[in-house]
């Protein structure tokens, strides 16, 4: 199995976002929330999230996320989580539109 990251800035700083083509959503360690200043939401109930290695956390916030790859921008929702994976994107989560469309 080979794994792919793709650089991410968050304001100013570079972090490595791993693309899961197997993931239904997309987190983000709450560390790397911190970090960067982001501002992370309640969400109204706990959301139990499985990663890649089978360990089941709780989800109590979310942070929302706007993306540009190339010409595309992605709109994501991604659940915080207690995780050393910095961010991981799963495939379903994104809201994929052209650049020029915003």
């Amino acid at each position: 199995m080979q794994l792919l990251f793709i650089p991410l800035i968050l304001k100013v700083t570079t972090h490595f976002a791993l693309l899961d083509s197997g993931a239904y959503d997309s987190s983000i360690s709450a560390d790397v929330v911190k970090r960067a200043g982001l501002m992370p939401v309640a969400l109204s109930e706990p959301i139990r999230v499985r990663v890649a290695n089978g360990q089941s956390l709780d989800a109590l916030h979310f942070v929302r996320m706007t993306v540009v790859v190339g010409t595309m921008v992605m709109r994501l929702f991604l659940r915080e989580i207690n995780t050393l994976l910095p961010i991981a994107l799963g495939t379903i989560s994104a809201a994929v539109q052209p650049h020029d469309q915003l």
